[in-house]
């Protein structure tokens, strides 16, 4: 069972919503992306080595075995600055590998407010995360929890648990919950790659 307590803690802040926030109001862009003008999605964490590398990495990989990550630009970063410049967590990177994921990472703090301005999408993995991220200044509209896209329909929302003071079985279980929401998110999202839509076209 994954240990719920890390490290590092996001601070607590009074925003006047709670924890169990759940924007169900949010919805997903609208405009037809193309690969002059991808849609933007960026993965947040608390320190941006275990849980947002995986879920770039596991959904940048979907989206090429479906045709469509030309469409698509796909970023990962933490709250926090602890680790930035370093290599994910050393169990992330082998979950990836008993998985068979290309991976790769490079750690990094979100940047306020450009990332704000240049991801249409920004996905946390927790709701410390979205609160965090809300404090921060991100646009309500562009704002998600990571499981939403695999369970939209549980009140609140649940989360992707961080696995920093777990073993080699808690990332398997997150691992397997990204895989689920990153499916999800490339449903609800419908992306057409351009060479297929023009196929149609021609056909």
């Amino acid at each position: 069972m994954i240990r719920q307590s890390c490290a590092r803690t996001e601070p607590a802040y009074a925003l006047g919503t709670t924890m169990n926030h759940r924007p169900s109001h949010v919805s997903l862009p609208t405009f037809t992306p193309t690969k002059e003008r991808p849609l933007g999605v960026l993965f947040v964490c608390l320190g941006n080595i275990c849980r947002s590398p995986l879920a770039r990495n596991i959904f940048e990989h979907s989206a090429r075995t479906r045709g469509v990550l030309e469409l698509l630009r796909v970023d990962s970063c933490g709250t926090g600055g602890w680790h930035i410049g370093d290599p994910a967590d050393p169990r992330a990177e082998a979950v990836a590998r008993r998985r068979g994921l290309p991976f790769r990472h490079v750690a990094r703090q979100v940047r306020v407010p450009e990332d704000f301005r240049e991801f249409d999408l920004i996905v946390g993995m927790d709701h410390s995360n979205v609160q965090t991220l809300r404090r921060l200044g991100a646009p309500e509209d562009r704002l998600r929890l990571m499981r939403w896209f695999s369970e939209p329909d549980r009140a609140p929302t649940p989360e992707v648990p961080d696995p920093y003071t777990g073993d080699d079985r808690d990332f398997d279980h997150v691992y397997d919950l990204l895989d689920r929401a990153c499916a999800g998110m490339l449903d609800a999202l419908n992306l057409r790659s351009e060479s297929a839509s023009g196929s149609e076209r021609h056909a």
